[in-house]
């Protein structure tokens, strides 16, 4: 037969012994509870200080300079208004891959694009204002001396406008063929004067670059392409 009375555990205690008792598991559990405390603060301790800016801030760092859009001339007319005759020249390679359609800036001597057997062109970045888009944009022009070629047509059309405000009326035919014609603007109508005074400024500050507008791709990038990394192959075995 079980006996089920309860046992008193407390009745041979007297009452200094039971206060030590406390005292000293309190002692104990503080002491448990401080150690804890001091390995988990060392496990979540940050190697590296954390630090407040601005957003504003971070994306100035990570975007220096602001994006321009290169205009595509197609059988459409494309309106542009020439503000002047600086332009920046630059050698660009054109790829058809889908992975990076489009013209791609040659990096010279140890380029892999000239190095896969791709053609190289010099090119002439020319900033106008779109007066339809009311922006900045830039011509991305081959400087191809054939008669409908695009680049002897702008030459010319700027000697016609002997420092009047003219705009241009640019397009292409389906065989290629660039046609050119302008008129004066009259003096009531805009010629984007404000526009043109900003990118002006942006590009005296360094934040607007001509040169945006084409691609630039690491080695390692262009390899990682399939279609150029066979060319490679196929001509370095040659």
């Amino acid at each position: 037969m079980t006996d089920s009375t309860p046992i008193d555990t407390d009745s041979s205690i007297t009452p200094e012994q039971k206060e030590e008792l406390t005292m000293t598991t309190s002692i104990e559990i503080e002491a448990s509870t401080t150690t804890q405390t001091k390995e988990t603060s060392n496990m979540t301790t940050p190697t590296e200080k954390s630090e407040t800016v601005s957003i504003f801030d971070l994306v100035a760092s990570n975007e220096p300079t602001k994006s321009l859009q290169s205009i595509s001339i197609k059988e459409d007319e494309q309106a542009v208004i020439p503000f002047t005759h600086t332009v920046t020249r630059i050698k660009t390679h054109y790829c058809e891959e889908p992975e990076i359609r489009g013209y791609v800036e040659c990096s010279g001597s140890t380029c892999i694009l000239c190095r896969s057997g791709k053609k190289s062109e010099d090119r002439a970045l020319f900033p106008v204002y779109d007066p339809i888009a009311q922006t900045v944009s830039v011509l991305l022009m081959s400087l191809a001396q054939r008669p409908t070629s695009l680049f002897p047509q702008i030459l010319n059309a700027l000697g016609k406008a002997d420092g009047k405000r003219r705009v241009l009326f640019l397009k292409k035919d389906k065989a290629y063929a660039y046609f050119v014609t302008s008129r004066e603007l009259t003096e009531t109508e805009d010629d984007g004067a404000a526009v043109i005074k900003k990118f002006m400024e942006d590009t005296a500050a360094g934040t607007v670059s001509l040169d945006g507008v084409v691609q630039r791709f690491t080695e390692a990038q262009l390899r990682a392409v399939p279609a150029i990394e066979r060319r490679l192959r196929l001509k370095e075995v040659l």
